[in-house]
């Protein structure tokens, strides 16, 4: 890595951190608790991931209230255009990184998409390849298992 790369990620971490710290800053105290845990879709379904970060996204745009604008021209709603545009960018972008590494392909081929997909379109497409993976699952030899929505394996035969 040359000494530039490490200054950029030095200056991304700094950026970065000085962001979530006023997040962090201007949502309520059970809001910030939950964004603290929010992070990763580690031990949840898609749907579960996609839910709670639903709710986070709401509660800063319920915070970060842009001023009413009396005079809508060209130049406004291009401008207004454009940072929505970035807004649903940098939440799928945030949707995606929160995604546990066995969905790495996916979320590889979702970028690739051009022009990228909302990030409903995205929770969608990676609810179908949980599904896939759900009902796809080969037990172990001799094993009689079945998957639960969240992915955990169960004994069939402890069920009967």
């Amino acid at each position: 890595m040359s000494s530039t790369d490490a200054n950029l990620g030095e200056l991304w971490d700094t950026c970065n951190n000085i962001v979530i710290s006023w997040i962090m800053g201007s949502v309520s105290k059970s809001i910030a608790r939950s964004i603290m845990f929010v992070g990763t879709a580690t031990g949840c379904s898609i749907g579960e991931y996609y839910t709670k970060m639903k709710c986070v996204w709401e509660e800063l745009d319920n915070i970060n209230v842009l001023p009413m604008i009396s005079v809508i021209n060209h130049e406004v709603s291009v401008f207004l255009a454009t940072l929505n545009k970035q807004k649903e960018e940098q939440r799928l972008f945030q949707f995606l990184n929160g995604l546990e590494e066995h969905f790495s392909h996916q979320r590889s081929q979702i970028l690739m998409i051009d022009p990228l997909p909302s990030v409903e379109v995205a929770c969608t497409l990676l609810q179908q390849e949980e599904s896939q993976r759900l009902l796809f699952v080969t037990p172990r030899q001799g094993e009689n298992t079945r998957r639960d929505e969240k992915g955990n394996h169960h004994n069939t035969l402890a069920s009967i």
